[in-house]
């Protein structure tokens, strides 16, 4: 009797460590048969083509469900195609994500529209969903839409949006940063 509620125990432990294997090791697989999760904590760089812009971002995890990362544009149009004519730069952004799938992730992400002295002069909360490729080493992010608030309102608070919410169908691509051999000149 004991033996079989050993044997019993060792088969529930290993079917839930086969079950758990690929949610902590990510799927790493390039021949497109991947069952596992992608993890995106590291380096990317990325650009939104409908934006004018390029950009890197770093990610990391607070744990296999939920984490942050910061992003620096590069290019693109803080005026916002006019509507805010003082705005010069965008800040850096941060965001938090939660894993909605093996590959799948919901995010938002904050960032301000800036004067000439560094003054915010809106705040820009981005919100949408980005999906890995089966080898993990690429994503594609849909923003859903943008809402825009005056520096002063909470972007997370009751207060509706100064200056309203606006549909964003742009796709947006991402490649995970590695380290390269050094050329050869």
């Amino acid at each position: 009797m004991k033996s079989l509620k050993l044997m019993c125990g060792v088969v529930v432990v290993v079917s839930v460590m086969l079950v758990a294997a690929p949610a902590l090791s990510g799927d790493g697989v390039e021949d497109g048969k991947g069952q596992g999760v992608c993890r995106n904590d590291g380096a990317w760089i990325g650009e939104s083509p409908s934006w004018g812009m390029q950009w890197t971002a770093m990610y990391t995890s607070e744990s296999h469900w939920k984490g942050a990362y910061t992003t620096r544009w590069i290019g693109g149009d803080p005026t916002l195609g006019g509507f805010f004519p003082s705005a010069v730069a965008f800040s850096n952004t941060v965001g938090t994500w939660i894993r909605t799938g093996r590959r799948t992730f919901e995010y938002t992400m904050i960032t301000y529209g800036v004067d000439a002295l560094g003054q915010p002069v809106y705040i820009a909360k981005n919100s949408g969903y980005s999906e890995n490729s089966v080898d993990c080493n690429h994503l594609e992010f849909f923003d859903s839409a943008i809402t825009l608030f005056d520096p002063s309102q909470d972007p997370f608070g009751e207060d509706p949006p100064a200056f309203g919410c606006v549909p964003d169908p742009s796709v947006h691509t991402a490649t995970r940063m590695r380290v390269d051999p050094p050329c050869e000149p």
